[in-house]
């Protein structure tokens, strides 16, 4: 008996009670007296682990009042509340002008997209601030939203964590 040690990454947000199976002569090429005894089963539960990163976008500020056709001056503020620095070193932010508090529908007008350069460490933030012009063309005055969502071409893995990654104003 030669004892062997089985390493494996599960992945995140796979929580519970589960049983692993691990298989001995997985193609029968040992010949042996007793083929039923390959198979040994053992319980694990898996709790809930914080992604190793995870950016959400905590403020964003803008002018209360604008114009059509003005440049405004949008900044925001990223953390990283996951547990590790993050992997990527360079993310994009798009800032998103909308008629609605609805982020990602059909009345979304993109106005501009923000490079990040740098690693960013857990429970560290950074800021950013872009100057953007109002389209001259919108259907009508009236109140409007601003969203800034952070890495949004998805460079930066965050497993499980991807859903706080908007923020607005």
């Amino acid at each position: 008996e030669t004892p062997l040690t089985v390493t494996g990454t599960i992945p995140f947000g796979i929580t519970g009670s589960y049983r692993l199976f691990i298989r001995a002569d997985r193609n029968n090429t040992i010949t042996e007296i007793n083929e039923t005894n390959n198979i040994v089963e053992a319980p694990i539960n898996i709790e809930f682990a914080p992604p190793p990163a995870d950016l959400r976008v905590d403020s964003v500020t803008t002018p209360v009042l604008a114009f059509t056709g003005q440049s405004i001056n949008v900044a925001w503020r990223v953390a990283n509340s996951g547990t590790a620095t993050t992997q990527a070193t360079s993310w994009t932010a798009r800032v998103i002008l909308s008629r609605d508090d609805v982020h990602g529908n059909a009345d979304d007008i993109t106005l501009a997209n923000v490079i990040r350069s740098g690693a960013l460490a857990a429970n560290a933030t950074y800021t950013a601030t872009t100057n953007i012009t109002l389209p001259v063309n919108l259907a009508d005055a009236g109140d409007y939203r601003v969203f800034v969502k952070t890495d949004a071409n998805n460079n930066v893995n965050e497993p499980g964590a991807e859903g706080n990654n908007v923020g607005a104003a």
